[in-house]
């Protein structure tokens, strides 16, 4: 028996950053995918956070969820959506953020 870790960093990036800044910008949350599961590990506690992903091909919201006073991982099952391009939004607080990733 082999086990395959087959999980994949989304890169988030904030939608209004200071294009002429070069300093990395530390985020209070951090998104993978593995096997079609979509898991957000919250860094630090946020009062609260409107996580929304999307179908890029159809613009289709798959999944919106609203969580108040969060900290921890939170996982989105994307295992019912079709293989394709999608992207995430999360917006807590000050912090808008928005990362692509596949589904394959």
């Amino acid at each position: 028996m082999y086990l395959v870790h087959n999980q994949r960093t989304i890169i988030l990036k904030g939608k209004k950053e200071n294009k002429t800044s070069r300093t990395l910008k530390i985020y209070p949350v951090e998104a993978f995918l593995e096997n079609k599961v979509l898991s957000l590990n919250f860094l630090s506690e946020l009062p609260s956070v409107v996580v929304t992903v999307t179908n890029v091909e159809t613009n289709n919201v798959v999944s919106q969820d609203i969580f108040t006073s969060y900290i921890g991982t939170l996982s989105i099952d994307l295992s019912t959506e079709e293989m394709g391009n999608y992207k995430i939004e999360i917006v807590a607080g000050e912090y808008e953020l928005t990362g692509d990733f596949v589904l394959e």
